[in-house]
């Protein structure tokens, strides 16, 4: 493999992630400024709106990314001269990086919103889940 090929399909892949991930934070941030907007015109509190669980948002576009970034940059690197492997780990290494890159993002908006607005976290109902799990765990021994 050439580290150079891996290191110019990852960047590229990068580069494209970048400018998804940017349209759709600035959809979530919007969201949450209209939610925040409603909730504080609505009584504080006696709105029926819960938001919760952003960080599927996040989740789910990587999935759609990661489908949509095969066919036609594949096409394009192949007739570059790029070969399978190159394309498949420079693709691999720009994923790992965007979703690392995502990961402490959403830990901080995880921690951001409930300052703001009523927000259920999906990793702290995932918490609450195995604490509830282990404490059952005992109780039935």
């Amino acid at each position: 493999m050439n580290a150079k090929k891996i290191k110019a399909v990852s960047r590229y892949g990068l580069r494209v992630n970048f400018k998804i991930f940017r349209i759709v934070y600035l959809v979530i941030y919007f969201n949450v400024l209209f939610d925040v907007i409603s909730w504080h015109f609505s009584a504080h509190g006696n709105s029926s709106s819960d938001f919760a669980d952003m960080e599927l948002v996040s989740l789910i576009s990587i999935f759609v990314t990661g489908l949509c970034s095969f066919k036609a940059p594949f096409r394009f690197f192949l007739s570059e001269g790029m070969s399978r492997r190159s394309f498949f780990t420079g693709t691999a290494v720009s994923f790992g990086i965007t979703s690392a890159a995502l990961s402490p993002l959403d830990c901080v908006n995880a921690m951001a919103f409930p300052l703001f607005m009523p927000y259920h976290s999906l990793y702290a109902s995932l918490a609450a889940d195995a604490v509830h799990s282990s404490r059952l765990a005992l109780i039935k021994k």
